[in-house]
């Protein structure tokens, strides 16, 4: 089974950060996962949160603040982290709508991401986003993250992969992903048994916050799903 490096390796460096990526690089990974949203001023940023109160300690709301603005809080931008991916990798942006409405970004994010769009999957909660994603480029791949399977939206959509919680992941949502040729990614598994048991039963990848998941001595650790 896959690893994916969840906001990079979170379990070492501060997620989602230039530092955090690099370093789940150096433990081995090649695909990465990282979330997107957009300044006042239309760039691109990479964080969980709407808001930096948890990562960054400040009351700013990303929709609302300046890039400069952002900059200066130390918030990496989605070209940064691009910038340092070998041209092997695989990166999962998943563009953060399901909260805030960002006007524009999914053309953004495809702009952003053209030259490297090969291994580019882009995944949302927001099914519009998704749509929206598919409407304007038929060949990107797009992650169907949901907590409730639906093949009819999954066939709107025509996926590259089901992301779901792994909690959540059943034999027959295995069975009827599988029958639609879609890769089945699991979230967010922090360790062994967890990894094994979902690999045993056919998941494709994982995301993880501990790169070392794999392996039979590694650590359950906390993490935002």
């Amino acid at each position: 089974m896959k690893i994916i490096a969840h906001r990079g390796a979170p379990f070492f460096a501060p997620e989602n950060t230039i530092k955090s990526f690099l370093l789940a690089q150096n433990l081995g990974c090649d695909i990465f996962e990282t979330d997107v949203h957009m300044s006042s001023d239309g760039k691109l940023f990479i964080c969980h949160d709407e808001n930096l109160k948890r990562t960054y300690g400040a009351a700013a709301e990303i929709k609302t603040t300046s890039a400069a603005a952002l900059r200066n809080y130390g918030v990496p931008e989605l070209k940064e982290l691009l910038a340092v991916l070998p041209p092997r990798a695989t990166l999962n942006v998943e563009i953060k709508t399901d909260v805030v409405d960002y006007a524009g970004i999914e053309g953004a994010v495809l702009k952003e991401i053209s030259a490297r769009k090969e291994n580019i999957i882009i995944s949302s909660f927001n099914f519009n986003t998704l749509k929206n994603v598919r409407a304007l480029d038929g060949k990107i791949k797009i992650g169907y993250l949901t907590r409730e399977f639906d093949e009819d939206r999954a066939r709107q959509i025509n996926p590259f992969s089901l992301n779901m919680n792994y909690k959540r992941i059943t034999p027959e949502i295995l069975r009827r992903a599988k029958k639609l040729g879609l890769e089945v990614w699991a979230y967010t598994v922090n360790d062994f048994e967890t990894f094994k048991k979902l690999e045993n039963a056919g998941v494709y990848a994982a995301f993880t916050d501990n790169p070392y998941v794999a392996q039979p001595h590694a650590l359950a650790v906390g993490g935002v799903i």
